[in-house]
């Protein structure tokens, strides 16, 4: 429908209303945050673009795109894109909306949704949700953004999945964190060596 809700994770009872999506009828399929926690958001029948802001409880309508949304969002390398019905991935013009264009085709696919997955530390994988007979089953299909190409089918599940999210869909990697390091240097002489080597790994 078209009201937001907002709930802490884990705590029971944290469900609230944040607010009412505007339009008669109206339906939104698709809705990512970006980085700053404002959450993009597009309603489907009348293409409008919508941008809400949380922390100012502000809504803004950024304009109409030229397609409708098949039905996800996401961040990908501080661009904004989003599968379509029948004409592939759009990368939307954030300034214009109208002005945006199809970023990539996705012959054969028409995705619900699009699924980015933290890969390395600089960099995360794409995937396509791409529903089968009429939702009976579901197709992974793995997409490389860089060369603008759909790679392989991933997996499929033997049940419809209509679309996922994951830590990394606001356009973000990984990257590693690291809280101390602690050098202990009791078994030290003047003749070891001065060399230290520190190793880091993704989790």
């Amino acid at each position: 429908g078209k009201n937001l809700f907002r709930v802490v994770p884990g705590i029971p009872g944290s469900c609230e209303r944040v607010t009412v999506l505007p339009g008669t009828g109206a339906t939104y399929n698709c809705m990512a945050a970006d980085k700053y926690g404002r959450i993009f958001t597009i309603e489907f029948n009348s293409k409008v673009l919508y941008m809400y802001d949380p922390s100012a409880n502000r809504l803004d309508s950024l304009g109409i795109l030229p397609s409708a949304p098949a039905g996800d969002i996401m961040f990908y390398k501080g661009r904004l894109m989003y599968a379509t019905i029948r004409d592939g991935i759009f990368e939307i013009d954030l300034d214009e909306p109208s002005r945006s264009k199809q970023f990539m085709p996705t012959p054969g696919y028409s995705f619900f949704g699009l699924l980015s997955f933290p890969y390395d530390c600089n960099s995360n994988r794409v995937y396509g949700i791409s529903l089968q007979g009429g939702g009976t089953g579901t197709d992974l299909i793995e997409l490389d953004l860089e060369r603008k190409t759909v790679l392989s089918k991933f997996y499929s599940l033997p049940y419809g999945l209509y679309d996922a999210a994951s830590s990394v869909d606001n356009g973000n990697t990984m990257g590693v964190s690291i809280d101390s390091v602690e050098v202990k240097t009791e078994h030290c002489t003047n003749n070891s060596g001065a060399d230290m080597h520190f190793l880091a790994f993704t989790a």
